[in-house]
């Protein structure tokens, strides 16, 4: 199911805005498992270099990963000022979002 759904929300996630996903820096997906990310890298078109995700190291850690993944990148200067991040999440029981940010701390 995420691997078709989650492009087409990270396409209306990105039609709301005035950026092209090209000039996204990072993309942050729920970190399920390397293979549905992969997947949804391909499909939607956003290069798995610049997605973040923390299962190589701590597994499918669920509601955490991504705030896992967010911080593990800032804390290895990866995520600078100025840079555009998507952040997407989603669950087995058909919920998802995503958020487009601007990183400016």
């Amino acid at each position: 199911m995420a691997v078709t759904t989650v492009p087409k929300g990270i396409q209306s996630v990105m039609k709301n805005t005035s950026i092209e996903l090209k000039s996204v820096d990072w993309f942050v997906p729920h970190s399920a498992n390397l293979r549905m990310i992969k997947s949804i890298c391909e499909k939607s078109g956003f290069p798995i270099e610049r997605t973040l995700y923390s299962l190589v190291n701590y597994g499918n850690t669920s509601a955490a990963s991504m705030a896992l993944s967010f911080d593990i990148a800032v804390r290895e200067g990866k995520i600078k000022n100025g840079n555009t991040i998507l952040l997407y999440g989603f669950d087995g029981g058909l919920a998802q979002a995503g958020l487009l940010i601007e990183w400016t701390i």
